[in-house]
């Protein structure tokens, strides 16, 4: 993943997200975490 990059996923089979995208520009993204997830914690 290139740095400075972001992955975004959506909940549904309906979501636009990097799937479709590609990786987002961490700047470009607007908003605040709701929740953060872990992998291995």
């Amino acid at each position: 993943m290139p740095q400075g990059h972001l992955v975004v996923l959506g909940d549904n089979t309906h979501s636009l997200d990097s799937r479709q995208l590609g990786f987002i520009a961490a700047d470009a993204v607007v908003g605040v975490v709701g929740r953060r997830l872990l992998q291995g914690a």
